[in-house]
């Protein structure tokens, strides 16, 4: 199953930069093995986002056979280990890819809400979301390791 982040704004050089592409490494390195490659990454500002996620062809085309996760301060918060098994089942349910969304400063058009299988989030605090981005990288770097079985993961 293809794992692919649809991202408001880029990330320029700098440390962020940095611990995205080494957790971005480390996932396509685990990820082959247990089926969660390969790991692709789009892009938007803000004009291209709204005018994608409002244009009902894209929507047909990108949404119908994967699983669309939306990062929002209002979504669902769950662990990393619950996490891990919503991947695995995913991927096992035969879902093409699993899609992970993740506005910018704006938010995300209120019109396409019904366009997500689920909503998580990082907590009930608001994260910028430059930093939301490298902690779903993390995580799902940690969610490959506890579905491949490595000691990454502590309880």
């Amino acid at each position: 199953m293809k794992i692919r982040l649809c991202l408001v704004g880029k990330l320029r050089k700098g440390p962020e930069l940095e611990i995205f592409n080494r957790y971005l490494l480390r996932l396509e390195n685990i990820g082959n093995s247990i089926n969660l490659f390969p790991i692709e990454v789009d892009q938007f500002d803000d004009f291209q986002w709204k005018r994608k996620f409002l244009d009902k062809k894209f929507l047909d085309r990108h949404l119908k056979e994967n699983y669309r996760f939306l990062l929002d301060e209002k979504g669902q918060n769950i662990t990393s280990k619950r996490f891990a098994k919503k991947i695995c089942h995913i991927r096992d349910e035969g879902y093409r890819e699993a899609l992970f969304f993740i506005g910018g400063a704006r938010g995300f058009p209120a019109r396409s809400g019904e366009t997500f299988n689920e909503k998580i989030c990082f907590g009930s605090m608001v994260w910028p979301h430059m930093l939301v981005r490298l902690m779903l990288m993390e995580q799902l770097y940690r969610a490959s390791t506890i579905i491949a079985g490595l000691p990454y993961h502590k309880e």
